[in-house]
């Protein structure tokens, strides 16, 4: 599978889920490893003061294991990739006195297999989200700084 394809089918993944909001995937400037950023926020008019570090999610992967592999010419990713997750939480009402957040974790797992495989894997970690993600508003868990977005794109 080629990266550009790669690349293509994390965003479709993500958009499936989330439909209004973004996903960010670059490429280290001193690595070839591939960094995905999730966002709640579709742009910068979403987010919290307008900074992305303000936003509901912190939701990062970095997949690895190409650096010597990938061939440089027709930019195949190698048949054995590895999904790393950097982040893996959203803010929630904080539950001590003086916090202005706290943070509900999700449990995704460091995977290894073909590019495929991590698409896949990727998938079903979306949709964990986003049902974690409902949960949290069943359970009144949801900061009123976030609510009204939330709801909005889990629609």
């Amino acid at each position: 599978m080629k990266q550009g394809d790669f690349i293509n089918e994390v965003k479709k993944a993500y958009n499936d889920v989330f439909q209004h909001s973004a996903v960010s995937i670059s490429r280290g400037c001193l690595t070839d490893d591939i960094f995905i950023q999730c966002y709640l926020a579709k742009d910068k008019t979403e987010f919290h003061h307008g900074i992305s570090q303000n936003d509901m999610l912190s939701i990062r992967f970095l997949i690895e294991g190409l650096e010597e592999e990938i061939d440089k010419k027709s930019e195949h990713l190698p048949e054995k990739i590895v999904l790393i997750v950097h982040d893996k939480t959203f803010r929630i009402k904080p539950t001590k006195e003086y916090y202005a957040f706290s943070r509900k974790s999700i449990s995704f797992r460091k995977t290894k297999g073909t590019p495929e495989k991590i698409i896949k894997t990727l998938e079903r970690y979306f949709r964990m989200l986003k049902s974690e993600l409902q949960k949290s508003i069943e359970a009144d868990e949801i900061h009123e700084s976030f609510i009204d977005l939330l709801t909005k794109k889990l629609i």
